[in-house]
């Protein structure tokens, strides 16, 4: 091979490995994601949902508790499960596929106070942080946006499907029952009928 043919090989390789070095720069450089506070799951102790489904989630007393934004005044304890999960998945969201920073498109993609799911983190000693949840995204998961922030990302998270509920949705549905051998007696009444009571004895008979 000639000696022209070698630096001519030799220039184009080195001019090659300078793009996609070069490229792998320009591509890493600005990339937008959603970058939430740092707090911890046992700074959470609130979590208001308005817009296209309405709930207040209150901690109090180490209990978690649902509220009708309608009826305040009624409080019902809250499924401890389903909230100890979202809690967590608050805590780990992540959305790092930029759809958008286009405000027009908010109401298309439902990430706006009209259609979305706004979300208001309440915790100790930060100020509140504040998203929209909007519709599912053709990629996969929904999209969301910082309140304070015109930019929209995809996420893939599950949380995002947990909060789509009315306070109702929230509620814990089973009942705590004590087992048979502490009780010591049980009524059962019903307005058409007359009541029934058992009493356990000291022989443990009924």
């Amino acid at each position: 091979m000639k000696k022209s043919t070698l630096i001519a090989v030799g220039f184009f390789g080195i001019m090659a490995l300078a793009y996609f070095a070069t490229r792998e720069k320009q591509v890493a450089v600005g990339i937008q994601k959603l970058t939430l506070p740092k707090f911890i799951a046992e700074s959470i102790v609130g979590i208001e949902l308005t817009g296209a489904h309405q709930a207040k989630l209150s901690l109090e007393d180490g209990h978690w508790m649902a509220i009708d934004p309608g009826k305040p005044d009624k409080k019902h304890q809250a499924d401890e499960t389903q909230l100890k999960s979202i809690v967590s998945g608050l805590v780990g969201l992540k959305a790092d596929a930029f759809i958008t920073d286009k405000t027009e498109r908010h109401a298309e993609l439902e990430v706006d106070s009209t259609k979305g799911l706004g979300v208001k983190i309440v915790t100790k000693g930060q100020p509140p942080l504040e998203i929209f949840i909007g519709k599912s995204a053709k990629s996969g998961g929904a999209y969301v946006r910082e309140a304070k922030s015109n930019s929209v990302f995809a996420t893939t998270s599950s949380v995002v499907y947990q909060l789509k509920k009315n306070a109702n949705g929230f509620r814990k549905k089973n009942i705590d029952v004590a087992s048979v051998a502490d009780m010591t007696g049980l009524s059962i009444s019903h307005p058409d009928v007359s009541t029934l009571q058992l009493k356990n004895g000291d022989d443990d008979a009924w």
